[in-house]
């Protein structure tokens, strides 16, 4: 008698054994003199397709939390208008970022990129936006915490256009290249010592 309105949900089973999500909702419509209810009136709602689909959603989110914690990757979101970025908070440990906290914008992250990759990457990004790119894919150096600078590859895909089909949002990820161009390095370097 304390709520004006029950709700809940849970499962029943049904008569062939399975079960059904539920979502009961009521409400008292008689009530005693001291306020208990006597009589409620609601609905019986089936939300199994609901409970499937959240339960599909945590597991998909299970897996990327993993992919993101074992493997050598970060996703990232840009708002093309306002330059505005969301980044993976685990990039700047993964690829030992020299900042504290993902960048903002497009400019911040940016200014990570070493001096002679920024040009490359950013025309490579306005190219794809501009239309004149089939996709969006660069390699290139960022600042590390210890002064170094690290190779990582950016590739990403406009996720969301307006009416006229102007790129609003991109989503993308980034791959540590680091290991990969020190092999191919000292490859080089032997190829060269043999010659």
């Amino acid at each position: 008698g304390r709520t004006a309105h029950y709700e809940s949900e849970h499962r029943l089973r049904k008569a062939d054994g399975g079960y059904l999500w539920v979502l009961d909702r009521g409400t008292a419509t008689v009530r005693a003199p001291d306020g208990r209810p006597l009589r409620m009136s609601g609905v019986h709602l089936d939300i199994s397709a609901l409970k499937s689909t959240e339960q599909a959603l945590a597991a998909e989110q299970q897996r990327l939390s993993l992919m993101l914690t074992h493997l050598p990757v970060a996703l990232w979101e840009l708002d093309v208008a306002s330059g505005d970025m969301v980044g993976s908070e685990g990039a700047i440990e993964r690829f030992d970022l020299a900042i504290d906290r993902p960048p903002a914008n497009r400019a911040a992250w940016g200014r990570l990129i070493h001096p002679d990759d920024r040009r490359r990457a950013g025309a490579a990004l306005d190219a794809y936006l501009g239309g004149q790119a089939s996709s969006f894919t660069c390699d290139y150096r960022v600042a590390t915490r210890q002064g170094g600078w690290r190779w990582i590859l950016s590739r990403g895909v406009i996720s969301a256009r307006d009416e006229h089909g102007r790129a609003l949002r991109m989503i993308g990820m980034q791959v540590d290249l680091q290991e990969q161009r020190a092999a191919e390095d000292s490859l080089r370097e032997n190829e060269a010592r043999l010659q």
